[in-house]
């Protein structure tokens, strides 16, 4: 696959899903439904959209996942890689933290304030939510940006051009959240290493769960967490936190690839 055609898919798999999106949206306005009827009709769709989405995507560009090789890939899984996954998760909250947070550090260092951090009512669409970000979205996202895009990519071109393409498109397709696309694109190309030293997939949606699962729980009910990081007004601390999510990332990933090394 050359990188017009990768661009090509991408932007069809998004126009595709925007389409089906509000075709789905506009039935849906038809029904007089109750607040409560509408949130699980939305969050019904927030499902229904990337299934279609993806398996067009999927049926069109002859990419089926190879379903008879998921129980070697899981009984392949080791439980010391798996814990430096964990860790991999846990770093990039603390890394990511100033990239989502650029508006609140401009606003303190040039104004002397920061509001602080919102979290929003939990309602009926957060289960849809939930059950979306942390089982959905790691499943078909994985076997879209890594295993299709990147492994397709990197038959053809160098790996530092194949995971520029396919984190690039990762993260653009996380718009319009414009203060994601960094830390989608960390995450794209962390996720593309740990897909070519394993060439495990299982791997990268095992990250993809644990990193989403951190985001949901805090954004919903991580009051306490950040409250703690608003507290700390951005000071020394709060930096040495950022450098030791970027170092608990390295160490974690340099550890899996000490262990690819020592497979046989």
């Amino acid at each position: 696959m050359n990188i017009s055609r990768a661009l090509s898919l991408f932007f069809a798999l998004v126009v595709i899903m925007l389409v089906i999106g509000i075709a789905e949206l506009y039935l849906l306005e038809l029904f007089d439904l109750p607040e409560n009827g509408y949130q699980h009709g939305f969050g019904i769709i927030s499902w229904i959209t990337p299934f279609l989405g993806y398996g067009l995507i999927f049926y069109f560009s002859k990419f089926r996942p190879d379903l008879k090789m998921v129980p070697f890939k899981l009984n392949s899984l080791r439980p010391e890689t798996l814990l430096y996954i964990l860790l991999i998760a846990i770093g990039l909250e603390f890394l990511d933290r100033p990239l989502y947070d650029f508006k609140r550090i401009w606003n303190f260092l040039s104004l002397g304030n920061a509001e602080p951090y919102y979290l929003p009512e939990a309602d009926i669409f957060i289960i849809y939510t939930g059950v979306f970000a942390i089982c959905l979205a790691p499943l078909f996202e994985e076997l879209f940006f890594r295993k299709f895009l990147f492994g397709k990519l990197l038959s053809r071109y160098s790996t530092t051009t194949s995971i520029l393409v396919s984190s690039l498109c990762f993260s653009l397709f996380h718009l319009p959240s414009f203060r994601n696309l960094l830390p989608t694109f960390i995450f794209g190309v962390i996720a593309c290493l740990l897909y070519k030293k394993t060439k495990n997939i299982l791997y990268t949606i095992i990250l993809h769960v644990l990193v989403n699962f951190l985001w949901f729980t805090l954004q919903f009910w991580g009051g306490d967490f950040y409250n703690w990081i608003f507290e700390l007004q951005f000071n020394s601390i709060y930096w040495m936190l950022f450098l030791f999510g970027g170092g608990l990332t390295y160490f974690a990933l340099q550890r899996i690839f000490r262990i690819g090394r020592k497979q046989p």
